[in-house]
C-alpha cells in the first residue's frame, strides 16, 4: 500500500466526519461518492445496497450513480449480476477493497459478455470496488470506475478507499437497523391502497419493488406470470403517477419518514 501524506489524512477524516453525519441511507449513498471523487478521482460511481432474502442476495434500492450516467444498468443487474465474477464478490464474509485488474487480467475480462455489452458501450475500462459487511454478509457496494483512456487505480486510491471501508460497513449497518424498525408493512400497504387506490396484489407488487426485488423473484413470489406482473406495474405506475421504480422508491421511503 502507498503512504499517506498528512494531507490526504486531513481528508480522510473529513469523509469519516461526513459518512457518520448522514442520516439515511440515500445520504450515505450521496455523500460517500461526493466526498470520495475530490480524493480518489472517477469517471463513473455506483452504491449499490443489499438485503439477503431466503439465503439470496437482493437490491435494497435504487443504486446511486454519481459522474457519468450509468447506462444499461438495469440490463446488467437482471443479466449479469450472477455472472461467476460478480458472484464470487457476494459471498465475501468482511470488508474489502480489490481493482478488476488485481484479480482479473485485462485482456480475459474484456472478452466477457458484460465487459462487451455493458462496460466497452459506455467506454469504462478500469474498476475498484469496496465491499461492505455485517455479520458476515455483503450489505453494499461501491464501485468506481475510469475511462480506458484513464490510469488504473492506484496503490495510495486503494489504500485511502480501504481505509474508509470499515466506517462505511459500520455507518450502513446501523442505518439498516434503524431502516428494519421503521413502519411496518402492513400500515404501509394500507396508506398506499387509501392514497393511490391500489388494489392488494398492486400493494404487493409495489413493496416487493421498493424492496429492490427482481421481476422474475416479484412473479415468483406472487405467484404470477411475468406478463400479468407488467400489467399491475403497468397500473400502479399510472395510479402513482410515475414513470420508474427510482420515483416508485422515492414516494416508499417518504411514506416511511412521514
Amino acid at each position: 500500500m502507498s503512504d499517506l501524506l498528512a494531507k490526504d489524512w486531513k481528508s480522510i477524516l473529513g469523509i469519516i466526519y461526513r459518512i457518520n453525519s448522514t442520516e439515511s441511507i440515500e445520504d450515505l449513498q450521496w455523500e460517500t461518492m461526493k466526498c470520495l471523487r475530490c480524493s480518489v478521482p472517477f469517471h463513473q460511481g455506483i452504491f449499490h445496497i443489499y438485503r439477503r432474502v431466503d439465503d439470496q442476495l437482493r437490491l435494497y434500492n435504487p443504486p446511486a450513480v454519481l459522474g457519468a450516467k450509468a447506462l444499461y444498468l438495469e440490463e446488467f443487474n437482471q443479466k449479469y449480476l450472477g455472472d461467476d465474477f460478480f458472484t464470487a464478490g457476494s459471498l465475501t464474509s468482511c470488508d474489502e477493497v480489490f481493482r478488476d485488474t488485481d484479480i482479473f487480467p485485462d485482456e480475459e475480462r474484456m472478452q466477457t459478455d458484460w465487459y462487451r455489452e455493458i462496460y466497452a458501450k459506455q467506454g469504462i475500462h478500469y474498476a475498484m470496488r469496496c465491499q461492505m459487511t455485517r455479520n458476515g454478509t455483503l450489505i453494499g457496494s461501491l464501485d468506481l470506475f475510469r475511462q480506458i483512456d484513464e490510469d488504473d487505480f492506484s496503490d495510495k486510491d486503494l489504500h485511502i478507499v480501504d481505509t474508509l471501508a470499515r466506517h462505511l460497513s459500520l455507518k450502513l449497518s446501523q442505518l439498516l437497523d434503524a431502516a428494519e424498525h421503521a413502519l411496518p408493512s402492513t400500515s404501509l400497504r394500507g396508506e398506499l391502497g387509501s392514497r393511490f387506490g391500489l388494489t392488494a396484489r398492486e400493494c404487493d407488487v409495489v413493496l416487493e419493488l421498493a424492496g429492490g426485488a427482481l421481476d422474475a423473484d416479484v412473479a415468483e413470489k406472487l405467484c404470477i406470470t411475468p406478463s400479468t406482473l407488467k400489467k399491475h406495474v403497468h397500473n400502479l405506475y399510472h395510479k402513482m403517477d410515475i414513470r420508474n421504480r427510482t420515483q416508485l422508491y422515492a414516494i416508499v421511503q417518504d411514506m416511511l419518514r412521514a
